[in-house]
This record gives C-alpha cells, structure tokens and sequence, in this order.
C-alpha cells in the first residue's frame, strides 16, 4: 500500500487544509452498535440509548477539537444530528444522538455518523 506522508497540506492558492482527524459510522439495531466504518477509530461503545463513544487509534493532540454527525431513520431521512458532545478526550469522543422532532437527548438512529475535526 502507498502512503502519503506530509507535514501540511496546502491549496494552491497557499491555505492550509485541515483533515478530518477520525471518523465514525455505525448502525443502531436493538439497542446494539452495528457495521461499525471509521477511520483513526478503533472502536465504538454504546453506553446506552443514543449514547455513544468513539474511541481513538491515535490520540488527538488536544481534547479542544469539534464533533459534527449526522443521523437517519430506517427510510433514509436524516432526521437527526448529533447535538451535544459528553466527553471530549484525546482518546475517545462521547456523544448523544437526538431527534429533530424532539428536543430530548438519546435517540438510537438507524443509521448515524459523527466526523472529528481539530
């Protein structure tokens, strides 16, 4: 496999870029974390209803960063996002999904996926 290996990466016009630093999508079916995908992410815990954490291969360099997500019902809607961060951790993020049509806190969407950005 090849790799890429850089110190910065620039537009041309000379503005760095910032990556995406992990990511996670997973699925919600009975309560339990499904068809995990991530990147920089080792693992995804369920620590209950619409309560997740996202726990990091390679630490974060500091725990000041930004935790943005989507969620869908079963049809393909997005009706969801992730709204509130719990913990933010160099090792791991914590978050509670919930619905747009409620302002409660723990939703188990079907389909749900947060991006961590420094």
């Amino acid at each position: 496999m090849s790799r890429i290996k850089v110190d910065a990466i620039e537009t041309t016009s000379g503005r760095q870029v910032y990556p995406v630093q992990a990511y996670l999508k997973w699925e919600t079916s009975g309560g339990a974390l499904q068809n995990l995908v991530g990147g920089n992410v080792t693992s995804g815990t369920d620590l209950g209803v619409g309560h997740i954490r996202a726990n990091f291969v390679s630490p974060l360099i500091i725990s000041g960063y930004t935790v943005s997500g989507t969620c869908a019902n079963a049809t393909g809607t997005t009706n969801a996002v992730v709204v509130t961060t719990d913990t933010l951790l160099t090792s791991s993020a914590t978050v509670w999904t919930t619905s747009a049509g409620s302002r409660a806190v723990g939703w188990d969407a079907p389909r749900s996926s947060i991006q961590i950005t420094l």
